[in-house]
């Protein structure tokens, strides 16, 4: 039998879905902790800064488009 992690949240739903939530508040939390700054956000959590601007994009937490 597994046990569940610590670390993992309690969520139900597809794979995908879960992955998704996770990755999302993961990079809001990043772009807060460092002020905005894309290319700081984008070492810490390593990954490309391009990489980093499409995420924004698909989860929708690109407040300026074009911007930075």
């Amino acid at each position: 039998r597994f046990e569940r992690a610590a670390v993992v949240p309690r969520r139900r739903g597809r794979l995908r879905d879960v992955v998704a939530g996770v990755e999302a508040e993961l990079i809001e939390a990043t772009m807060a902790e460092c002020e905005g700054n894309r290319s700081r956000a984008a070492a810490t959590l390593g990954i490309t800064r391009t990489t980093l601007l499409q995420k924004l994009r698909q989860y929708g937490l690109d407040p300026a488009p074009g911007d930075g």
